[in-house]
């Protein structure tokens, strides 16, 4: 059967091999001492982010007052998981709290690099580009800062943060 890349956006098993792949990756990549795996895995997310956005993103661009709203829809819309968001305006730092990381969903004991440190480079652009479809004056951006905690090196939950700006 051959399927679209827009028939594989609803497809559920998409995620399960994205996951696999991802470990096979960081294995692949460490066996062969390559030094900047994270941000090689930034940089999969980031491409990810600019196809997927061809085929799905939110009706509005993310702001102070609906960030909450705009990114519990991109979690659960994209990667089927209900988050917490931890926001400090004052100190410009976003927490997203993902209690079921799909990339994240087993303890590897092998690896030292979480798989959601793609979300690292995802979540940027994929924002960067719903904000430039719905120009907006007052819009809210976000930069990487890391991956904190993370169910696959042994933590009950993933904790990816990021800098964030208001435009």
């Amino acid at each position: 059967m051959n399927y679209t890349r827009s028939d594989l956006v609803q497809a559920d098993a998409a995620m399960n091999q994205m996951r696999n792949a991802i470990y096979h990756l960081i294995r692949f990549m460490k066996k062969e001492n390559v030094k900047d795996v994270k941000m090689r895995l930034q940089r999969i997310g980031k491409n990810i982010a600019s196809t997927y956005s061809r085929y799905w993103l939110p009706k509005s661009a993310i702001t102070k007052e609906n960030l909450d709203i705009i990114l519990k829809e991109i979690y659960s819309s994209i990667f089927k998981s209900k988050i917490n968001l931890e926001v400090d305006f004052g100190k410009n730092i976003l927490k997203i709290v993902d209690n079921k990381c799909c990339l994240c969903k087993y303890n590897y004991p092998d690896i030292d690099i979480p798989g959601c440190e793609v979300l690292q480079g995802f979540l940027p652009n994929f924002i960067d580009i719903l904000n430039k479809k719905h120009p907006n004056e007052k819009i809210i951006s976000v930069k990487p800062k890391e991956v904190s905690r993370s169910r696959a090196i042994g933590d009950s939950h993933c904790v990816q943060e990021f800098y964030i700006n208001e435009k």
